[in-house]
């Protein structure tokens, strides 16, 4: 966590929001009718939410620049690229059609201009990177999307480690993301590490072992909070 930061366990509302957000970064390099479908799913599990889908990078960077965001989603893939002069490599996300964001992107949009003092540390998103590979941390890696996010003062960062199908990615966010969007007992909403779980038996009862590929780096306590009200 950056320096003085305790670890979220609350994703509040932004006050501005008349929903809570959920901004939806999309590589168009997918299957569209899968990508269609999964929108679809999304909006009929997530009422309670405004779906924001972007289709490039620019269009992401700008709506990341927001001071409050609840929930930030990357329907995309991962990808490695070679550093010039090294056998090292980099991640990247592709979004809109093969355009790259890197970690070192999150972090310079962070020192630029149009990011304050105060961005993300009030309400703060939880980052979901649907894509191979997004959440992989290796001894080789020199930079990567959980440690960007987290110094951005993103809550947490919710990624895989290895290669996926489109429809398995589709499934598992849908699981992971309407669980979270559902009140326990008490009224109060699930929290990401229930909400994991329940994802994982949800592949394990169809025989699928896939749930397991995703890793969340956050409190397991992470929720949106009670006092949210529709």
């Amino acid at each position: 966590m950056p320096k003085g930061r305790s670890l979220p366990i609350l994703i509040k509302k932004a006050e501005a929001h008349a929903k809570p957000q959920l901004v939806m970064g999309i590589s168009l390099d997918l299957d569209p009718s899968i990508t269609q479908a999964h929108k679809k799913k999304l909006e009929e599990k997530l009422i309670a939410f405004q779906l924001i889908p972007k289709n490039s990078r620019d269009e992401i960077e700008k709506v990341l620049g927001q001071e409050e965001l609840e929930l930030v989603y990357f329907y995309c893939h991962g990808r490695r690229e070679s550093l010039a002069g090294t056998k090292e490599t980099t991640p990247y996300i592709e979004v809109g059609k093969k355009e790259g964001i890197a970690p070192n992107d999150i972090t310079a949009w962070k020192k630029g201009d149009n990011w304050s003092d105060t961005h993300w540390k009030e309400t703060s998103p939880l980052v979901f990177i649907n894509g191979c590979h997004t959440a992989e941390l290796t001894p080789e890696l020199l930079v990567d999307f959980v440690n960007s996010f987290v110094g951005v003062c993103a809550a947490g960062v919710i990624g895989t480690e290895i290669l996926l199908l489109q429809e398995v990615a589709s499934e598992a966010a849908e699981q992971l993301l309407g669980t979270m969007n559902n009140k326990e007992l008490g009224g109060k909403y699930t929290a990401v590490g229930q909400a994991m779980r329940k994802m994982r038996l949800h592949f394990l009862g169809k025989g699928n072992l896939l749930g397991l590929a995703y890793t969340p780096y956050c409190s397991a306590a992470l929720q949106l909070t009670e006092s949210w009200s529709f």
